[in-house]
């Protein structure tokens, strides 16, 4: 029996789920056919083999996602039958979803801002040679 205000609390959660999964596939999607693309491009020149190319992937690897590399943001304990634990629990987590879509979204946001840079770059260097 919850309340009005809950059911559309979660039904909206639920919702901007949905759209976020959604958004992530398409994201996905062209960033697959963008590294396909790269790929073939780089394997031709060896540019993906450089040090650069090393030394950038590594970076990226090992960055951890924000308010996920502390204890704090890694804990579950509820006491035994606590209604405020639950609710504590509860909106930890929504909390928890909430900054990892945040944090999702920066980083497709900047990859493709990364990636119409290169193509721009791309295409005024072969229009420049022609």
């Amino acid at each position: 029996n919850l309340s009005q205000e809950d059911r559309d609390l979660r039904l909206a959660i639920a919702l901007q789920q949905q759209e976020n999964a959604a958004a992530y596939d398409a994201h996905k999607k062209r960033n697959d056919t963008n590294a396909a693309a790269k790929k073939n491009r780089t394997t031709r020149s060896g540019a993906s083999t450089g040090l650069a190319a090393i030394r950038r992937s590594q970076k990226t690897s090992d960055e951890a996602p924000l308010g996920y590399n502390s204890a704090a943001a890694s804990g579950t304990y509820n006491a035994p039958g606590s209604e405020d634990g639950k609710l504590a629990a509860a909106l930890q987590h929504v909390e928890q979803s909430t900054v990892g879509t945040a944090q999702m979204m920066k980083k497709i946001v900047q990859q493709e801002k990364d990636d119409k840079i290169s193509t721009n770059l791309r295409s005024t260097r072969s229009k420049a040679t022609i």
